[in-house]
Protein backbone atom coordinates (compact mmCIF):
# COMPACT_ATOMS: atom_id res chain seq x y z
CA UNK A 1 0.00 0.00 0.00
CA UNK A 2 0.95 3.53 -0.74
CA UNK A 3 -0.20 5.40 2.82
CA UNK A 4 0.10 9.11 3.95
CA UNK A 5 0.27 9.66 7.40
CA UNK A 6 -0.82 12.75 8.60
CA UNK A 7 0.50 14.28 12.69
CA UNK A 8 0.83 17.18 14.17
CA UNK A 9 2.71 15.40 17.02
CA UNK A 10 5.46 13.05 14.84
CA UNK A 11 8.84 12.60 16.43
CA UNK A 12 11.86 15.00 15.61
CA UNK A 13 15.60 15.01 15.93
CA UNK A 14 14.95 17.40 18.30
CA UNK A 15 12.38 15.78 20.53
CA UNK A 16 12.86 11.85 19.47
CA UNK A 17 10.69 10.19 22.01
CA UNK A 18 7.62 12.76 21.30
CA UNK A 19 4.65 10.22 20.87
CA UNK A 20 7.07 7.65 19.51
CA UNK A 21 4.30 5.35 19.41
CA UNK A 22 3.09 6.71 15.84
CA UNK A 23 6.58 6.04 14.51
CA UNK A 24 7.23 2.68 16.12
CA UNK A 25 3.70 1.30 14.05
CA UNK A 26 4.41 3.54 11.22
CA UNK A 27 7.99 1.88 10.96
CA UNK A 28 6.41 -1.73 11.47
CA UNK A 29 4.17 -1.05 8.52
CA UNK A 30 6.94 -0.22 6.23
CA UNK A 31 9.01 -2.69 7.16
CA UNK A 32 6.32 -5.29 6.29
CA UNK A 33 6.39 -3.91 2.64
CA UNK A 34 4.18 -0.50 2.43
CA UNK A 35 5.15 2.75 1.30
CA UNK A 36 4.60 5.28 3.89
CA UNK A 37 5.27 9.12 3.55
CA UNK A 38 4.44 11.82 6.93
CA UNK A 39 3.20 14.84 6.56
CA UNK A 40 3.49 16.95 9.25
CA UNK A 41 1.83 20.60 10.03
CA UNK A 42 4.56 22.94 11.19
CA UNK A 43 4.61 26.69 12.31
CA UNK A 44 6.79 29.28 10.74
CA UNK A 45 6.21 27.18 7.09
CA UNK A 46 4.60 30.39 4.87
CA UNK A 47 4.15 29.22 1.61
CA UNK A 48 1.24 27.62 0.67
CA UNK A 49 3.23 24.18 -0.34
CA UNK A 50 4.34 20.44 0.93
CA UNK A 51 7.91 20.61 1.21
CA UNK A 52 10.44 17.19 1.48
CA UNK A 53 11.97 17.50 5.03
CA UNK A 54 15.41 15.57 4.46
CA UNK A 55 15.20 12.12 6.74
CA UNK A 56 17.71 9.37 6.84
CA UNK A 57 15.09 6.98 7.19
CA UNK A 58 12.04 7.90 6.06
CA UNK A 59 10.15 10.24 3.86
CA UNK A 60 9.32 13.05 5.88
CA UNK A 61 7.09 16.70 4.46
CA UNK A 62 6.07 19.65 6.15
CA UNK A 63 3.14 21.74 5.33
CA UNK A 64 2.18 25.39 7.09
CA UNK A 65 0.61 24.72 10.27
CA UNK A 66 -3.05 26.72 11.06
CA UNK A 67 -2.33 29.52 12.86
CA UNK A 68 -5.38 31.58 13.91
CA UNK A 69 -4.72 34.31 16.45
CA UNK A 70 -7.64 33.91 18.38
CA UNK A 71 -10.99 31.45 18.91
CA UNK A 72 -13.18 33.17 17.34
CA UNK A 73 -10.89 33.21 14.39
CA UNK A 74 -10.50 29.64 14.62
CA UNK A 75 -14.55 29.02 14.29
CA UNK A 76 -15.14 31.28 11.89
CA UNK A 77 -12.70 29.89 9.53
CA UNK A 78 -12.46 26.47 10.64
CA UNK A 79 -13.92 25.41 7.06
CA UNK A 80 -12.50 27.83 4.97
CA UNK A 81 -8.97 26.74 6.29
CA UNK A 82 -10.12 22.83 5.83
CA UNK A 83 -11.15 23.07 2.36
CA UNK A 84 -6.91 25.11 1.66
CA UNK A 85 -5.24 22.76 3.29
CA UNK A 86 -7.22 20.18 2.00
CA UNK A 87 -6.79 21.19 -1.79
CA UNK A 88 -2.99 21.40 -0.82
CA UNK A 89 -3.25 17.67 0.51
CA UNK A 90 -5.27 16.54 -2.55
CA UNK A 91 -2.89 17.76 -4.73
CA UNK A 92 0.21 16.05 -2.90
CA UNK A 93 -1.46 13.00 -2.89
CA UNK A 94 -2.42 12.48 -5.98
CA UNK A 95 0.76 13.32 -7.31
CA UNK A 96 2.75 10.71 -4.80
CA UNK A 97 -0.17 7.92 -5.89
CA UNK A 98 -1.38 7.49 -2.33
CA UNK A 99 -4.09 4.79 -1.46
CA UNK A 100 -5.12 5.46 1.73
CA UNK A 101 -4.80 8.82 4.00
CA UNK A 102 -4.28 7.82 8.20
CA UNK A 103 -4.38 10.88 10.58
CA UNK A 104 -3.06 10.40 13.80
CA UNK A 105 -3.27 13.19 16.70
CA UNK A 106 -3.51 16.75 14.81
CA UNK A 107 -6.44 19.38 15.18
CA UNK A 108 -9.68 18.94 14.10
CA UNK A 109 -9.17 21.12 10.49
CA UNK A 110 -6.19 18.98 9.51
CA UNK A 111 -8.61 15.74 9.58
CA UNK A 112 -11.24 17.89 8.06
CA UNK A 113 -8.46 18.76 5.41
CA UNK A 114 -7.35 15.17 4.84
CA UNK A 115 -11.25 14.36 4.53
CA UNK A 116 -11.95 16.57 2.01
CA UNK A 117 -9.03 15.35 0.06
CA UNK A 118 -9.82 11.64 0.56
CA UNK A 119 -13.42 12.31 -0.61
CA UNK A 120 -12.16 14.19 -4.25
CA UNK A 121 -9.26 11.32 -4.20
CA UNK A 122 -11.97 8.85 -3.83
CA UNK A 123 -9.31 6.81 -1.18
CA UNK A 124 -10.49 6.21 2.05
CA UNK A 125 -9.51 8.01 5.19
CA UNK A 126 -8.45 6.46 8.40
CA UNK A 127 -8.23 8.64 11.95
CA UNK A 128 -6.45 7.08 14.84
CA UNK A 129 -7.49 7.89 18.34
CA UNK A 130 -4.27 7.22 20.94
CA UNK A 131 -6.34 9.11 24.23
CA UNK A 132 -9.49 9.31 26.21
CA UNK A 133 -10.11 12.78 24.88
CA UNK A 134 -12.23 12.53 21.84
CA UNK A 135 -15.17 14.42 22.83
CA UNK A 136 -13.64 16.41 25.45
CA UNK A 137 -10.52 17.08 27.29
CA UNK A 138 -9.60 16.29 30.81
CA UNK A 139 -9.88 19.93 31.45
CA UNK A 140 -12.00 21.95 28.91
CA UNK A 141 -11.07 26.09 29.02
CA UNK A 142 -15.38 26.21 28.91
CA UNK A 143 -18.21 23.76 28.77
CA UNK A 144 -19.81 25.43 25.78
CA UNK A 145 -16.39 25.04 23.80
CA UNK A 146 -16.32 21.51 24.61
CA UNK A 147 -19.52 20.76 22.79
CA UNK A 148 -18.71 22.63 20.18
CA UNK A 149 -15.97 20.95 19.64
CA UNK A 150 -17.86 17.35 20.11
CA UNK A 151 -20.34 18.59 17.47
CA UNK A 152 -17.50 19.68 14.71
CA UNK A 153 -15.43 16.44 15.09
CA UNK A 154 -18.55 14.16 15.19
CA UNK A 155 -20.01 15.83 12.11
CA UNK A 156 -16.24 15.31 10.77
CA UNK A 157 -15.41 11.69 12.25
CA UNK A 158 -18.86 10.64 10.65
CA UNK A 159 -17.53 11.20 6.92
CA UNK A 160 -14.12 9.04 7.70
CA UNK A 161 -14.02 5.52 6.81
CA UNK A 162 -12.95 3.97 9.38
CA UNK A 163 -11.59 5.32 13.40
CA UNK A 164 -8.97 3.34 14.88
CA UNK A 165 -8.72 3.77 19.11
CA UNK A 166 -5.87 1.98 20.71
CA UNK A 167 -8.20 0.16 23.24
CA UNK A 168 -11.50 -0.56 23.66
CA UNK A 169 -11.70 2.30 26.27
CA UNK A 170 -11.39 4.58 23.65
CA UNK A 171 -13.22 2.63 20.96
CA UNK A 172 -16.26 2.73 23.31
CA UNK A 173 -16.14 6.24 23.75
CA UNK A 174 -15.82 6.55 19.73
CA UNK A 175 -18.90 4.96 19.50
CA UNK A 176 -21.17 7.07 21.96
CA UNK A 177 -21.59 9.13 18.92
CA UNK A 178 -20.62 7.23 15.73
CA UNK A 179 -23.02 4.95 14.73
CA UNK A 180 -22.48 4.91 10.89
CA UNK A 181 -18.22 4.50 10.56
CA UNK A 182 -16.48 1.07 11.11
CA UNK A 183 -14.52 1.75 14.93
CA UNK A 184 -11.64 -0.51 15.12
CA UNK A 185 -9.67 -1.18 18.28
CA UNK A 186 -5.70 -2.00 17.60
CA UNK A 187 -3.53 -1.45 20.68
CA UNK A 188 0.32 -0.07 20.81
CA UNK A 189 2.84 -2.44 21.38
CA UNK A 190 6.40 -2.96 22.69
CA UNK A 191 9.63 -2.95 21.52
CA UNK A 192 10.65 -6.15 23.10
CA UNK A 193 14.59 -5.86 21.53
CA UNK A 194 14.74 -2.52 23.72
CA UNK A 195 12.76 -3.69 26.67
CA UNK A 196 14.51 -6.75 27.40
CA UNK A 197 13.52 -9.25 30.06
CA UNK A 198 15.37 -9.47 32.94
CA UNK A 199 14.88 -11.32 36.32
CA UNK A 200 13.97 -9.53 39.52
CA UNK A 201 14.17 -10.32 42.86
CA UNK A 202 11.86 -9.61 45.73
CA UNK A 203 14.29 -8.58 48.72
CA UNK A 204 13.10 -5.44 50.49
CA UNK A 205 15.67 -5.68 53.05
CA UNK A 206 18.88 -5.36 50.04
CA UNK A 207 16.94 -3.24 47.78
CA UNK A 208 13.63 -1.82 46.87
CA UNK A 209 13.71 0.57 43.65
CA UNK A 210 10.55 1.85 42.16
CA UNK A 211 10.22 3.44 39.17
CA UNK A 212 8.12 5.84 37.22
CA UNK A 213 7.64 7.10 33.83
CA UNK A 214 5.50 10.03 32.82
CA UNK A 215 4.69 13.20 32.62
CA UNK A 216 4.63 14.90 35.56
CA UNK A 217 0.27 16.55 35.27
CA UNK A 218 -1.99 15.89 37.18
CA UNK A 219 -3.49 13.15 35.40
CA UNK A 220 -0.87 10.53 35.68
CA UNK A 221 -1.32 10.58 39.32
CA UNK A 222 2.04 10.98 41.19
CA UNK A 223 1.16 12.74 43.90
CA UNK A 224 -0.98 9.28 44.95
CA UNK A 225 2.26 7.13 44.18
CA UNK A 226 4.33 9.87 46.30
CA UNK A 227 2.16 9.57 49.38
CA UNK A 228 2.04 5.40 49.18
CA UNK A 229 5.96 5.25 48.50
CA UNK A 230 6.64 7.48 52.15
CA UNK A 231 4.38 4.96 54.04
CA UNK A 232 6.71 2.18 52.09
CA UNK A 233 9.52 3.73 53.23
CA UNK A 234 8.87 4.01 57.07
CA UNK A 235 8.48 0.04 56.27
CA UNK A 236 11.51 -0.32 54.28
CA UNK A 237 14.29 2.54 54.49
CA UNK A 238 16.09 1.11 52.22
CA UNK A 239 13.53 1.79 49.42
CA UNK A 240 14.07 4.29 46.40
CA UNK A 241 12.01 6.22 44.29
CA UNK A 242 12.96 7.13 40.43
CA UNK A 243 10.83 9.74 38.63
CA UNK A 244 11.53 9.84 34.80
CA UNK A 245 9.61 12.71 32.84
CA UNK A 246 9.08 16.50 32.80
CA UNK A 247 5.93 18.63 33.70
CA UNK A 248 4.67 21.89 35.52
CA UNK A 249 3.86 19.50 38.51
CA UNK A 250 7.66 18.94 39.25
CA UNK A 251 8.14 21.72 41.86
CA UNK A 252 5.01 20.71 43.53
CA UNK A 253 6.16 16.68 43.77
CA UNK A 254 9.15 18.11 44.90
CA UNK A 255 7.67 20.39 47.79
CA UNK A 256 5.75 17.20 48.96
CA UNK A 257 8.73 14.87 48.76
CA UNK A 258 10.21 17.47 51.15
CA UNK A 259 7.19 17.63 53.73
CA UNK A 260 6.67 13.68 53.56
CA UNK A 261 10.88 13.28 54.56
CA UNK A 262 11.34 11.74 51.35
CA UNK A 263 13.42 14.11 49.93
CA UNK A 264 16.73 12.24 49.49
CA UNK A 265 14.82 9.29 48.57
CA UNK A 266 12.88 10.32 45.70
CA UNK A 267 14.95 10.93 42.47
CA UNK A 268 13.65 13.32 39.87
CA UNK A 269 15.34 12.16 36.55
CA UNK A 270 13.42 14.35 34.00
CA UNK A 271 13.43 13.42 30.58
CA UNK A 272 15.76 10.31 29.55
CA UNK A 273 16.51 9.24 26.15
CA UNK A 274 14.65 5.81 25.19
CA UNK A 275 17.40 2.97 25.33
CA UNK A 276 18.16 4.93 29.07
CA UNK A 277 14.22 4.20 30.52
CA UNK A 278 14.56 0.49 29.47
CA UNK A 279 18.43 0.22 31.06
CA UNK A 280 16.73 1.90 34.51
CA UNK A 281 13.40 -0.28 34.07
CA UNK A 282 16.10 -3.39 33.92
CA UNK A 283 17.83 -2.10 37.06
CA UNK A 284 14.46 -1.19 39.14
CA UNK A 285 11.72 -3.58 40.80
CA UNK A 286 8.65 -2.50 40.30
CA UNK A 287 6.85 0.22 37.97
CA UNK A 288 4.01 2.30 39.22
CA UNK A 289 2.02 4.51 38.01
CA UNK A 290 -1.39 5.15 39.03
CA UNK A 291 -2.72 6.94 36.05
CA UNK A 292 -6.65 8.15 36.23
CA UNK A 293 -6.83 9.03 32.60
CA UNK A 294 -5.46 7.01 30.47
CA UNK A 295 -6.40 5.21 26.97
CA UNK A 296 -3.80 2.37 27.27
CA UNK A 297 -0.05 3.24 28.23
CA UNK A 298 2.59 1.81 26.29
CA UNK A 299 5.06 2.35 29.17
CA UNK A 300 3.07 -0.06 30.98
CA UNK A 301 3.48 -2.74 28.57
CA UNK A 302 7.28 -1.51 28.33
CA UNK A 303 7.58 -2.37 31.92
CA UNK A 304 6.19 -5.56 31.48
CA UNK A 305 8.26 -6.61 28.67
CA UNK A 306 11.39 -5.71 31.14
CA UNK A 307 9.61 -8.41 33.52
CA UNK A 308 8.74 -5.33 35.66
CA UNK A 309 5.92 -5.82 38.31
CA UNK A 310 3.39 -3.49 36.81
CA UNK A 311 1.05 -1.50 38.84
CA UNK A 312 -1.78 0.45 37.09
CA UNK A 313 -5.78 2.23 37.44
CA UNK A 314 -8.56 0.09 37.43
CA UNK A 315 -10.82 1.11 34.96
CA UNK A 316 -8.49 2.48 32.45
CA UNK A 317 -7.43 1.21 29.06
CA UNK A 318 -4.39 -0.59 30.31
CA UNK A 319 -6.79 -3.37 32.65
CA UNK A 320 -7.62 -4.60 29.40
CA UNK A 321 -4.14 -5.65 29.39
CA UNK A 322 -3.63 -6.36 33.26
CA UNK A 323 -5.33 -9.21 34.65
CA UNK A 324 -5.27 -8.47 38.82
CA UNK A 325 -2.74 -10.48 40.65
CA UNK A 326 -2.21 -12.21 37.47
CA UNK A 327 0.06 -10.33 35.89
CA UNK A 328 0.31 -7.20 37.40
CA UNK A 329 -1.83 -5.17 40.12
CA UNK A 330 -4.99 -2.57 39.31
CA UNK A 331 -5.96 0.10 41.85
CA UNK A 332 -8.36 2.33 42.42
CA UNK A 333 -7.74 5.87 41.46
CA UNK A 334 -6.93 9.10 43.37
CA UNK A 335 -6.24 6.87 45.98
CA UNK A 336 -2.76 6.25 47.89
CA UNK A 337 -3.99 3.58 50.11
CA UNK A 338 -4.19 1.58 47.55
CA UNK A 339 -1.07 2.25 45.75
CA UNK A 340 0.26 1.22 49.41
CA UNK A 341 -1.19 -2.00 49.72
CA UNK A 342 -0.91 -3.15 45.82
CA UNK A 343 2.99 -2.01 46.47
CA UNK A 344 2.81 -4.17 50.01
CA UNK A 345 1.26 -7.06 48.61
CA UNK A 346 4.40 -7.66 46.08
CA UNK A 347 6.86 -6.88 48.43
CA UNK A 348 6.06 -9.12 50.90
CA UNK A 349 4.70 -12.16 48.82
CA UNK A 350 7.86 -13.17 46.88
CA UNK A 351 5.92 -15.79 45.31
CA UNK A 352 3.50 -13.82 44.14
CA UNK A 353 6.36 -11.21 42.86
CA UNK A 354 8.06 -13.68 40.57
CA UNK A 355 4.61 -14.69 39.04
CA UNK A 356 3.09 -11.73 38.13
CA UNK A 357 7.02 -10.92 36.91
CA UNK A 358 6.94 -13.89 34.79
CA UNK A 359 3.58 -13.27 33.64
CA UNK A 360 3.77 -9.89 33.08
CA UNK A 361 6.41 -10.41 30.27
CA UNK A 362 4.54 -13.28 28.65
CA UNK A 363 1.58 -10.69 28.22
CA UNK A 364 4.01 -8.03 26.73
CA UNK A 365 5.13 -10.40 23.54
CA UNK A 366 1.81 -10.82 22.55
CA UNK A 367 1.66 -6.99 22.07
CA UNK A 368 4.49 -6.30 19.62
CA UNK A 369 4.42 -3.64 17.09
CA UNK A 370 4.71 -6.13 14.60
CA UNK A 371 0.87 -7.61 15.82
CA UNK A 372 0.14 -3.66 15.92
CA UNK A 373 0.99 -3.00 12.44
CA UNK A 374 -0.71 -5.98 11.09
CA UNK A 375 -4.03 -5.44 12.75
CA UNK A 376 -3.90 -1.96 11.75
CA UNK A 377 -3.11 -3.01 7.95
CA UNK A 378 -6.26 -5.23 8.33
CA UNK A 379 -8.06 -2.23 8.69
CA UNK A 380 -6.56 -0.24 6.33
CA UNK A 381 -6.84 -3.06 3.55
CA UNK A 382 -10.51 -3.14 4.30
CA UNK A 383 -11.32 0.52 4.03
CA UNK A 384 -9.64 -0.31 0.39
CA UNK A 385 -11.72 -2.72 -0.55
CA UNK A 386 -14.89 -0.94 0.86
CA UNK A 387 -14.00 1.57 -1.65
CA UNK A 388 -13.41 -0.06 -4.53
Amino acid sequence: MKILAISSCYPSEDHSQYCVFIKQQLDELRDMGNRIDVLVPKKGIAVNQIIYQRDKVENRYIMPELCNKNLMSAILGFDAESKKYGALIEDFARNNGYEIIVVHITPDVYLAAAVYAGKRLRIPVIQHYHGLNVWKNYIEPHPYIARYNALRRKAVLKKCSAIIGVSRKVTDIIKEKIHNVPVYTVYNGVDLTRFRYNVHCCDPMTSLKIITVANLIPIKGINYLIDAFARVKQMYPIATLEVIGNGYLMEDLKKQCEDLGVKESVFFAGTQPYDEVAKRMEQSDLFVLPSFYEAIGCVYLEAMGCGLPTIGTVGMGIDEVIEHKRNGLLVKERNSDSVYEAIMQLVQNPELFQEISMAGHRTAENFTWKKSAEDAQSVYEEAIRRKL
